[in-house]
């Protein structure tokens, strides 16, 4: 690897990477060989900081109109973004109120410049989201390349911070146009100037270059003595910075992309809409806006734009020569060997097509079930609750008829006794009692009644003396 010395003018970059390693990688980037061996992500100063709440809230706008007045601004950031980096400061400085801090904003010039540094966004690595680059190299760049009738493509990187996205599309398009004999031009704007006077020396720490393999760092990049990497001079020629607000600034024209990821979403809508609007406007007829994941056109744009790729946030300008629809689908080794397997041998397939459709057979049958067992559980639930809760009348109801079953009292007769002969003989004569009384079949015959006095013309009776 060719060696460089570093001069001491030269900016490193050396802020927040969200890099998952501290070097070029030896294996693969996408898939590590090595899962349970992860280094724990490089992070910025300021994620240490152990923010605190503030009592005055109410005067957070205050201190936005004073930056306002100062030339920064910053009204068009969300309001959690400004007091989250507010808190950031005021926690360095050991400030507990907004009003005390907006004092010291006064009187010390210095810090106006530190908060503006710190509201902008620098999160960035070589690389980041990489299969969206990968997709670029193999879906759209050869649809453009088909479409294109001009020898140099025009690519509009917003919002690099230090120049690293910059520098990866400088990457993988000189690399791809470079067979077709098409020049590639990249122009690079912050609203930091420190930032873009480290993207413009491009010697990063390498933090930087972890998610790149070792034989890419080698090709594209030159380590130097302090053990930083420096921007390979051909990649480098490829890339243009300047200075550019999104906010305040006219918009440059003629771009046959613009890549501007994750700097929307520290911004409002109202910025938001103002800002897609100017890049649309900016794009040539048929022309890719590329966003970050998490952000989205709205429904405004929709007329206006193609979704190329929804999950990547790929879109193109619908006038000019459309490219066709792109869904990636991100599979890991194992995963793909597998699905190998299953189509050479058709045998697997159908088994687990049978297995699954006979479990979702049972499954429907335990819930036709359930639902008899149910609704049978409902039903006796609700003949229950209606006996229970069935009106009986009002009370001078009930004691009028208390009154009319005492007044025409029921005349009980007493029921014949049948004797066990006569039963056994309406057996035998076929007829056939609604019930038989097997107690009164069974139940002996009583003996006539005892007679306790003696009439006195009884000869037996006995004549006292």
């Amino acid at each position: 690897m060719s060696r460089w010395n570093q001069k001491d003018e030269t900016k490193v970059a050396k802020g927040a990477t969200l890099s998952r390693g501290t070097g070029p990688n030896t294996a693969s980037p996408s898939y590590s060989k090595n899962k349970k061996k992860r280094t724990v992500p490089t992070r910025s100063p300021e994620d240490f900081v152990i923010l605190k709440p503030i009592p005055d809230t109410h005067r957070l706008p205050l201190i936005v109109r004073y930056l306002v007045s100062k030339g920064i601004a910053v009204d068009f950031y969300k309001e959690k973004y400004i007091a989250r980096r507010l808190r950031v400061r005021m926690g360095r400085l050991n400030i507990k109120t907004y009003e005390d801090y907006l004092t010291y904003l006064k009187r010390n010039t210095m810090e106006v410049n530190e908060l503006k540094e710190s509201l902008s966004i620098n999160v960035t690595r070589f690389f980041r989201n990489r299969d969206t680059f990968d997709l670029l190299k193999t879906k759209i760049f050869p649809q453009i390349v088909n479409s294109l009738n001009r020898k140099e493509i025009s690519i509009w990187s917003a919002g690099c911070a230090v120049g690293a996205e910059p520098y990866t599309l400088s990457i993988i398009a000189g690399e791809f146009f470079k067979k077709y004999n098409i020049n590639v031009r990249i122009t690079a704007t912050d609203v930091n100037e420190d930032l873009i006077a480290m993207a413009r020396s491009g010697v990063y720490s390498p933090p930087y270059l972890a998610e790149m393999t070792e034989a890419e760092s080698k090709q594209f990049f030159m380590e130097n003595t302090d053990g930083n990497f420096e921007v390979n001079p051909v990649v480098k020629s490829r890339v243009h910075f300047r200075k550019h607000d999104l906010t305040k600034d006219k918009y440059p024209t003629g771009f046959d992309m613009i890549v501007c990821r994750n700097v929307l979403i520290y911004i409002d809508k109202d910025a938001q809409m103002e800002i897609i609007t100017n890049f649309i406007d900016a794009l040539r007829p048929g022309g890719i806006l590329i966003l970050g994941r998490t952000e989205t056109l709205l429904t405004e744009w929709r007329h206006q734009v193609k979704t190329l790729s929804g999950i990547h946030r790929i879109y193109q300008k619908l006038d000019g020569v459309q490219l066709n629809e792109v869904k990636p689908i991100a599979v890991s080794p194992t995963r793909l060997a597998k699905r190998k397997t299953t189509r050479s041998d058709p045998s697997i397939s159908t088994q687990k097509i049978a297995a699954s459709s006979e479990r979702v057979q049972n499954r429907l049958r335990e819930l036709q079930d359930f639902r008899k067992r149910f609704e049978e559980r409902k039903k006796q639930w609700e003949e229950r609750m209606e006996k229970m809760h069935k009106p009986q009348g009002d009370a001078f109801g009930s004691m009028s008829r208390a009154s009319s079953r005492n007044s025409t009292k029921r005349i009980v007769r007493p029921r014949k006794r049948q004797t066990p002969s006569k039963l056994l003989q309406n057996i035998e004569t076929d007829k056939k009692p609604t019930r038989l009384n097997f107690r009164e079949i069974l139940k002996p015959v009583k003996k006539p009644p005892r007679i306790s006095r003696i009439r006195k013309d009884d000869p037996l009776r006995r004549v006292k003396d």
